[in-house]
């Protein structure tokens, strides 16, 4: 009996193996020719865009897909030329079970035109294949790709507002209605400078000099400038260094206590938080 299903088991695995090289539709894609990709998922559409290098949100004022994000899509991209495909199911009912009825559709397009149309299913039991299958066929098929962890997220919008070394930056200038005052650091030693010359607390300062360089948004809101009090100019903080000159614009906070802020340089809104933003708002006595 083993011997006969061993026979039995050998050719079928074989045969779903060769159809799945024979029908891999993913494959049709040229990395190098892909200029947009359309990712649907829970009834919302997402477009993205190839601009040179990088890959822009569309219909967003300036946002674009993270450094990190983007360099994982062009490797699997790459890597579906010569992804190996398993048949696993051809009853459509079963779809379910492989996460494909509520799946991710993701369509890629070549010099904007339809290159290949398929859907992202479950991250399978080994964590590095997934399930997919073409957007019209019933058959599901198992590829050796992690596909599930670069389309299917809520989110394709960098939240990251600074990030550059600590080190790089050596002088700040902090603005409010009622107040003004810069920090410089000297010699490794930070102090004020303006109005008047104060000692100043390191890790008071370190603290100023952390965010200022490396902060990260807790949530992209609604980008409508209503209610978020950025035009009022209550918080400025600009950093400066060698080949570093950014500002942070700090309006008011929302219905849960985040802050809504801005770069100088940028129209794109984003949420911190209020333990973030009281770092920022300071007065000269609260950094000695």
């Amino acid at each position: 009996m083993l011997a006969l299903i061993y026979v039995y088991q050998k050719p079928l695995k074989e045969w779903q193996r060769t159809l799945g090289l024979n029908n891999n539709f993913l494959a049709r894609v040229d990395v190098s020719e892909v200029d947009g990709l359309e990712i649907i998922k829970n009834g919302q559409t997402v477009n993205i865009n190839r601009q040179e290098d990088r890959w822009k949100v569309a219909g967003t004022k300036d946002f674009y897909v993270s450094t990190a994000l983007a360099a994982d899509l062009v490797d699997q991209l790459e890597s579906m030329d010569e992804a190996s495909l398993e048949l696993v199911s051809t009853n459509a009912d079963n779809k379910n079970e492989f996460g494909l009825s509520e799946g991710v559709r993701v369509k890629i397009y070549e010099d904007g035109k339809l290159a290949t149309d398929f859907i992202v299913g479950k991250t399978a039991s080994d964590f590095t294949s997934s399930y997919v299958a073409r957007a019209d066929d019933v058959n599901t098929y198992l590829v050796d790709l992690n596909l599930n962890s670069v389309f299917n997220r809520d989110e394709w919008r960098d939240n990251v507002i600074f990030n550059i070394d600590t080190q790089d930056i050596n002088k700040i200038r902090m603005q409010y209605p009622n107040r003004e005052f810069t920090l410089e650091k000297k010699d490794d030693t930070w102090q004020g400078t303006k109005p008047y010359q104060f000692s100043v607390d390191k890790e008071k300062m370190e603290s100023v000099v952390a965010i200022m360089s490396d902060l990260t948004a807790v949530e992209i809101p609604k980008q409508d400038f209503t209610g978020t009090g950025l035009e009022k100019n209550l918080i400025i903080i600009q950093a400066e260094g060698e080949g570093i000159n950014h500002t942070l614009m700090i309006g008011e906070a929302n219905d849960n206590g985040d802050y809504y802020v801005k770069r100088a340089d940028s129209d794109n809104i984003y949420l911190i938080t209020s333990e973030e933003r009281d770092t920022l708002n300071k007065f000269i006595w609260q950094l000695q």
